[in-house]
């Protein structure tokens, strides 16, 4: 088997707890978590041997407690294991210095650095510290922890006694404003030590973690919240950016400023003011891109939009972009592209499968107030609808008048303005007030700035069709004449 190379992650900063606590004694063993990724960053997926050690140091000189597991299964490279399940660690290992976790995975060698295990493990220590302050004040007697403020007849509201924060037992608030911080989950943290943030929000979970100003995580699991930031749940988050915000899913991160993943699993956006959706492993790197769902799309183009499909990029020059399919690719900006050559699709307008679908690179509508089924073919063609079936109102050309008309056009060849385009076509004024053919406006005057390619083509074959009873009538003079002038030659 090939070796292979990992990198250990620790998210949040706490990640140890207790399994159990009891009456009876202090548990042997330790609930444990954490990520594994290769040495290019992918998220691992196996189902490893691996080796645990507790030192008293970060040299890994002797170690206080190990233990081998051999089959830990990693998915998305996540992984959990019970520590002490199969050595159980003797409660004299946490004796309130600090302790070091050594991870090695299979014959590979040990992760560096050492993680130092904080706050919860050391409550083995509360063998010694059984009895809570609050129980100190002794049953009945008011400590006016708590105070109910009754605002109306009906209606009270329970309040601190003081202006304190409200945490969980054992969870950890930093700095000189944790009276500002709430913190109800279980091992998690507010704030960040050596700084003094305001208002950091923990509502549950398990190793959450609010470190800035104003930031929030609402439960789940591994969940980090920066400046304003807000994670709502899921596990393995992070709203690293300011105002950044993080709905749910696994392994998703905000990291640009005002960005936003909703969901999914491990989506980034780190643009500024980017948005992904939800799906899986999908980025938004440029500013104000968004990526709406799918697997594996990466949206780097300011302004620019994949609303799902899978494998699809716009690059960092593709700005007022969009892109959609599997596989489609775009580096230049203000385009929009539904899939590509490899792997086609089909773009319906006013038309669905109740209609009976279609089978084209582009299908228009099902009846004359909507595009009347006209397409493009797969070889290019643009065909409109042409069926007696779908025609009224059919009435004969004037055969006098129609080659007059034609002469009276002028067809000539010509630019569009600021465009080096050049083409031979007649005037559409010219032509619908000689033909009176083209759409109805709002004020029931013909369309004279536009001309359908169908109408011109049929003028043209009118023409030719009564210019071909001309030269038949021509021809049929001219063999007269030959005959005549054939007897009078007889006659001499």
């Amino acid at each position: 088997m090939a070796r292979k190379s990992f990198v250990f992650l620790v998210m949040g900063t706490v990640i140890f707890f207790l399994c159990s606590l009891s009456s009876a004694g202090v548990p042997d063993s330790i609930n444990y978590q954490g990520k594994l990724t290769t040495l290019t960053g992918a998220l691992v997926n196996d189902t490893l041997q691996m080796t645990f050690s507790i030192y008293p140091d970060t040299f890994a000189t002797t170690a206080d407690w190990t233990e081998t597991q051999d089959s830990v299964v990693v998915n998305w490279g996540i992984f959990h294991v019970i520590l002490g399940s199969k050595n159980p660690i003797p409660d004299t290992v946490f004796d309130g210095s600090t302790k070091y976790l050594e991870v090695q995975v299979g014959p590979g060698p040990p992760m560096r650095p050492l993680k130092p295990m904080v706050s919860v493990a050391y409550a083995y220590k509360s063998l010694e510290a059984d009895t809570a302050d609050y129980a100190r004040a002794g049953p009945g007697v008011a400590d006016n922890d708590w105070i109910f403020r009754i605002t109306d007849g009906a209606d009270t509201t329970l309040m601190t006694g003081g202006e304190w924060g409200i945490a969980r037992y054992g969870n950890v608030l930093y700095g000189s404003k944790d009276s500002t911080h709430v913190n109800l989950g279980v091992a998690c943290t507010t704030g960040t030590s050596g700084q003094n943030n305001k208002f950091c929000t923990v509502g549950g979970g398990v190793f959450n973690t609010a470190s800035q100003h104003g930031s929030t995580v609402g439960g789940g699991s591994l969940n980090t919240a920066s400046l304003y930031g807000t994670v709502g749940g899921g596990g393995l988050n992070s709203a690293l950016a300011s105002n950044s915000t993080v709905g749910g899913g696994l392994a998703d991160t905000a990291s640009g400023v005002y960005s936003t993943v909703a969901g999914g699993a491990v989506n980034t956006a780190s643009g500024g003011r980017s948005t992904v959706s939800g799906g899986q492993e999908n980025t938004t790197s440029g500013d104000y891109s968004a990526v709406g769902g799918g697997y594996l799309n990466d949206n780097a183009g300011d302004y620019s939009v994949i609303p799902g499909g899978t494998r699809d990029t716009l690059t960092y020059t593709a700005d007022y972009s969009m892109a959609f399919g599997g596989g489609v690719y775009v580096s230049t900006a203000r385009k929009v592209v539904f899939f590509d050559g490899g792997y086609s699709g089909y773009l319906s307008i006013n038309c669905d499968d109740r209609d009976g679908g279609w089978n084209t690179p582009i299908y228009v509508g099902t009846n004359s107030g909507n595009g009347n089924g006209a397409f493009l073919s797969g070889g290019g063609a643009w065909t409109s609808g042409s069926s007696r079936t779908f025609k009224q109102n059919a009435q004969p050309l004037d055969s006098e008048q129609l080659l007059a008309k034609i002469s009276s056009l002028d067809v000539e060849a010509w630019q569009y303005k600021d465009s080096d385009e050049r083409h031979i076509w007649p005037y559409a004024e010219d032509f619908v007030e000689a033909f009176d053919v083209g759409i109805v406006r709002e004020d029931g005057t013909r369309e004279n700035q536009y001309l359908s390619a169908g109408d011109v083509a049929g003028v043209a074959l009118a023409g030719v069709k009564e210019l071909a009873q001309q030269n038949q009538e021509l021809r049929q003079i001219i063999e007269e004449l030959r005959q005549r002038i054939a007897e009078l030659e007889k006659a001499k």
